[in-house]
């Protein structure tokens, strides 16, 4: 990526796009003489033959990494999904929970009252008949 942007600040004739990060076109003949250029300055450094500078090109130009790269890209987009679908239900579940204990605490209370105003009814009932 750096060689392409590095490509696109200088020379001309090359405009650097953004799907190159996925696909690199190799018929282009500027990117293809701009790798050539930049494995003869390491091949000084390191010591490389112009057979193994073939062979690279050609194996970087054989090599699909198209696949992985969308492969790769799905993945962490589901990933990135299931995380936010596991922390909205961890946040609901929490506001569920509170909810559930408000509901436990009115209903206790709204059968306490309702159990009081039975006790009432009854003792008043049962007093009405043991005084007859």
């Amino acid at each position: 990526m750096n060689l392409r942007m590095h490509l696109a600040k200088t020379v001309e004739s090359y405009h650097f796009r953004w799907y190159e990060l996925w696909h690199i076109r190799w018929n282009d003949k500027v990117l293809v003489s701009a790798w050539h250029k930049k494995l003869i300055e390491m091949a000084k450094e390191e010591s490389l033959t112009d057979t193994h500078i073939v062979q690279i090109i050609e194996d970087q130009r054989l090599t699909n990494h198209k696949w992985f790269s969308y492969a790769w890209f799905i993945i962490v987009i589901g990933f990135s999904i299931l995380l936010s679908i596991l922390f909205i239900s961890i946040r609901t579940n929490y506001k569920i929970a509170e909810l559930q204990q408000y509901r436990r605490r009115y209903n206790l209370e709204r059968t306490h009252l309702v159990t009081a105003k039975k006790q009432i009814i009854l003792r008043s009932f049962f007093i009405k008949i043991s005084k007859q």
